[in-house]
C-alpha cells in the first residue's frame, strides 16, 4: 500500500481507540509524571474517543473532513498533559492534509514533523523522556530514509518508537527511580502499534497488568499545585498561554481553528477561569483535585464512606466526581458486575453504589453480594436522580444513616431523557419514526417531535406542574451547538421556571433533564 484513503484513516482511529481502551489501566498504572495521579491511560482513551465519536456520527466521508472533524472533537474531549499533547499532534496531521484528497508514502515525514512541532508548541515547558521523545525520533528517523510501502513504514515507526521509549527513564530520573516507562509515550507506541496492526492484518498490542511497586518516595510526592484544570475556550486568541505561564505549572495550550484547549496545574483555579474568560466564550471547564485523585491511585485513602457511579458522559463523569464520587465508571456500555467489584475493591473503603439506570441495578446488587468491602446500593435510573442523591452524601457519615438521606433526595427530582428513535415502533398509541425525537421518562414516552429543542419545551410543558427548577444536561452530539435560542425560548414560555444548563457528554442522548 503506497497511500492512504479516508477510509484507511477511519479504521486506524478506529484501532487506536480500541488499543488504547485495552490497554487504559496499564497506562494508569505507570503514570508518575508530572503527577502520579494514575489518569493517563483514561485521558489518552478519552481525548481519542472523542474524536471517533464525532466521526462516527459524521455523514461526510472525505479524508480532510475525517480528519477535520476528529481532530476538533479530540482538542475538545482532550484531558491531561498526554491527552492535549496528543490532540495537537493530530490537529498538525490535520494541516497538512487539509488539500489532500488521500495521503500518499511521500507526505509521511513532512506531516510527522508539522504534527510534532504542533505538540511540542503547545506545551509551556517541554520535557525530555516524555510523550514528545517518542514523536521526535520517530520523526526524525522516518525523514532519514525512504520506504517503498506504507507497510515498511509502520514498522519501522514501531521499531523506533519503541526504542525510544526504552531510553525514557535516561532521560527523565523521576521514571527511573519509580522504575517505569513514561505513560503517555507508551501509549503514544500504542497509537503507533494500532497503525501497523492495519496495515499487516494483525491484532494491536495488548499487555498484561502488572504490579508496579509504588512504594518508593517518588510515589508519594505531592505536587505543590494542587488542582488540574481543563478549559475549552472559544476563541481565536494567541495570549492566552503568556498570560497564563506564571499562574501554575504543567501549563499546555491546544489550539484547532477558533478552539482553544488549556490545562495547567495550580493552586487557584477560579484565577485560571477568570483569565480565560477573559479571552473568549468558555465551552467547558473541567477541575480535578490531583491530591485526592493521587491518594486513589495509591490505595491511600480508606476511611470514610465513598460513593461509586455509572455514567455515559464525561461531563456527567465530571459533575459526579466534583460532587464527592470516588469513582465514576463511565463508557458506551454498562458496566458488569466483575467491574463494579473491582471498582468497590480498588476504593478500598464502604462504598455506596449508584447504578444510575435500572440496566445496571442488577449487576451492583450482585456486586453488593460478591464484594469483601460492605457497601449499599441506590435504586437510582437515572444520572439526574443519582447527582441529586450526591448532594445528600456525608463522607464522615455512617453508610446505612447517610444511604436514608441520599435515598431520600433522589426520589424528590423528575427525570427525563430526550432521544432519536433507532427504529420505527408504536408505542402507547403512538407511531415512531425512524429518527424522531422522543422523551422518555422511566422507559414511558412523554413526547414526540421532529427535534430535540421543541421535544425538550413539550416536555417539560408536560411535566411542570409542581416543579420550579429545571436541569439540563446536553450530550455529545450538541457540544458545538449555541443553546442561546433554547434557553430564551424556555424562559419566554416557562417565567417562573429557573433554568441551569451543563455539559453532559452523553452519547445516547441530546439531552438529559430533571425538574425539582
Amino acid at each position: 500500500m503506497k497511500i492512504l484513503k479516508s477510509e484507511d484513516i477511519k479504521r486506524i482511529l478506529s484501532l487506536a481507540r480500541w488499543t488504547l481502551r485495552e490497554n487504559e489501566e496499564y497506562l494508569n498504572s505507570l503514570n508518575v509524571f508530572p503527577v502520579p495521579d494514575g489518569d493517563t491511560g483514561t485521558n489518552m482513551y478519552l481525548t481519542v474517543n472523542s474524536g471517533w465519536y464525532a466521526v462516527e456520527a459524521d455523514t461526510d466521508g472525505t479524508l480532510k473532513n475525517v480528519l477535520r472533524v476528529f481532530s476538533r472533537e479530540a482538542v475538545m474531549g482532550a484531558r491531561g498533559n498526554s491527552g492535549i499533547i496528543l490532540a495537537q499532534f493530530f490537529a498538525g496531521v490535520k494541516d497538512i492534509t487539509d488539500t489532500e484528497e488521500y495521503i500518499p508514502l511521500s507526505l509521511i515525514p513532512s506531516l510527522l514533523d508539522h504534527a510534532t512541532k504542533e505538540a511540542i508548541y503547545s506545551i509551556g515547558n517541554p520535557v525530555r523522556g516524555t510523550i514528545l521523545t517518542v514523536m521526535e525520533e520517530v520523526r526524525d528517523a522516518v525523514k532519514s530514509r525512504s520506504f517503498k510501502t506504507m507497510e515498511e513504514l509502520a514498522k519501522f515507526m514501531v521499531r523506533i518508537g519503541y526504542s525510544a521509549l526504552k531510553k525514557t527513564p535516561d532521560l527523565l530520573p523521576i521514571l527511573k527511580e519509580a522504575g517505569v516507562v513514561d505513560a503517555g509515550a507508551q501509549g503514544f507506541c500504542f497509537i503507533l502499534d494500532a497503525f501497523n496492526a492495519y496495515l499487516t492484518d494483525k491484532k494491536p498490542k495488548i499487555i498484561d497488568m502488572v504490579e508496579v511497586d509504588k512504594r518508593g518516595e517518588v510515589w508519594h510526592t505531592r505536587s505543590f499545585n494542587r488542582f488540574c484544570v481543563n478549559i475549552a475556550i472559544d476563541t481565536c486568541s494567541s495570549k492566552i498561554k503568556e498570560k497564563l505561564k506564571n499562574l501554575g505549572d504543567s501549563l499546555i495550550v491546544g489550539h484547532e481553528e477558533n478552539l482553544v484547549k488549556v490545562h495547567i496545574h495550580t493552586n487557584n483555579p477560579p484565577l485560571i477561569v477568570d483569565t480565560c474568560k477573559k479571552e473568549g466564550n468558555i465551552i467547558r471547564v473541567q477541575i480535578n483535585d490531583t491530591e485526592k485523585e493521587q491518594k486513589l491511585f495509591l490505595g491511600e485513602e480508606k476511611e470514610g464512606l465513598s460513593v461509586i457511579a455509572y455514567s455515559n458522559g464525561d461531563g456527567l463523569k465530571d459533575i459526579m466526581m466534583s460532587m464527592g464520587a470516588s469513582l465514576v465508571l463511565s463508557g458506551e456500555q454498562n458496566p458488569s458486575t466483575g467491574e463494579i467489584v473491582s471498582a468497590i475493591e480498588r476504593i478500598g473503603r464502604k462504598a455506596i453504589i449508584l447504578p444510575n439506570h435500572s440496566n445496571v441495578i442488577p449487576a451492583a446488587m450482585k456486586a453488593k453480594e460478591l464484594a469483601n468491602i460492605q457497601c449499599g446500593v441506590i435504586e437510582t435510573k437515572s444520572v439526574p436522580e443519582g447527582i441529586s442523591a450526591l448532594l445528600a452524601f456525608r463522607e464522615d457519615g455512617d453508610l446505612e444513616e447517610v444511604m436514608r438521606d441520599m435515598e431520600s433526595a433522589s426520589v424528590n427530582v423528575l427525570s427525563g431523557e430526550i432521544k432519536w428513535a433507532v427504529r420505527n415502533a408504536k408505542i402507547g398509541g403512538k407511531i415512531i419514526k425512524k429518527g424522531d425525537t422522543l422523551c422518555l421518562k422511566n422507559k414511558k414516552l412523554i413526547s414526540v417531535s421532529p427535534d430535540p429543542d421543541s421535544c425538550l419545551i413539550e416536555s417539560i410543558y408536560n411535566l411542570i406542574q409542581g416543579h420550579s427548577l429545571i436541569t439540563i444536561y446536553y450530550g455529545k452530539s450538541l457540544e458545538d451547538k449555541n443553546h442561546d435560542s433554547l434557553l430564551n425560548q424556555i424562559k419566554k414560555r416557562f417565567p417562573s421556571l429557573d433554568i441551569q444548563m451543563y455539559y453532559g457528554g452523553m452519547t445516547n442522548a441530546y439531552y438529559l433533564f430533571s425538574l425539582e
